[in-house]
């Protein structure tokens, strides 16, 4: 089991998506979005990536990261959009206007745990 600091040392990205919700119930893998979405760069945010309370950007609590499971997404907006669109999902925070340009794009989706909470972590193809 690895255990990582920041979803930049998971993904080797800097930069993603990060849906919170009820993953016993639906995840990337298996289903529709559901619960919170987060685009942003979390490059040096230490831990899950929150929205800081100026609502300006990202913050970390340095809780330890474990990998629970991997897969791939084939279309990253549709699946976000279905989310929203269905109200299961909601657009919290987007750092660069990123969600509409989403639709066609295939990325790797990582179910990540830490304390006790689970959460998916989207890194589009191509992004950094």
């Amino acid at each position: 089991m690895d255990i990582y600091c920041t979803l930049h040392e998971l993904t080797d990205c800097e930069s993603g998506i990060v849906v919170f919700g009820d993953f016993e119930k639906e995840t990337a893998i298996t289903g529709i979005a559901s619960g919170e979405i987060i685009i942003g760069n979390w490059m040096q945010v230490s831990g899950i990536p929150r929205v800081d309370p100026a609502g300006i950007g990202l913050v970390g609590l340095g809780e330890e990261l474990e990998i629970v499971d991997t897969g791939e997404l084939t279309d990253i907006g549709a699946y976000l959009k279905v989310g929203v669109d269905s109200g299961d999902a909601s657009l919290v925070f987007d750092q660069n206007d990123d969600f509409d340009g989403l639709g066609g794009l295939k990325g790797k989706v990582y179910t990540v745990k830490a304390n006790g909470t689970k959460f998916e972590v989207i890194t589009p193809d191509g992004w950094n």
